[in-house]
């Protein structure tokens, strides 16, 4: 997961907030089943 989102933001470096689909407003979702924003930190450090 790490290299993902390190090389999709070396790819799209506007990107600036990590979020899963069940973190967008209005979406009813448990999935991804786990807390995607706690992956914002490699976004930061790449």
């Amino acid at each position: 997961m790490k290299h993902l989102i390190q090389d999709l933001h070396h790819r799209f470096p506007s990107i600036r907030t990590i979020l899963g689909h069940r973190d967008l407003p209005g979406v009813q979702k448990a999935c991804p089943c786990f807390d995607a924003t706690k992956l914002q930190y490699l976004l930061d450090a790449s």
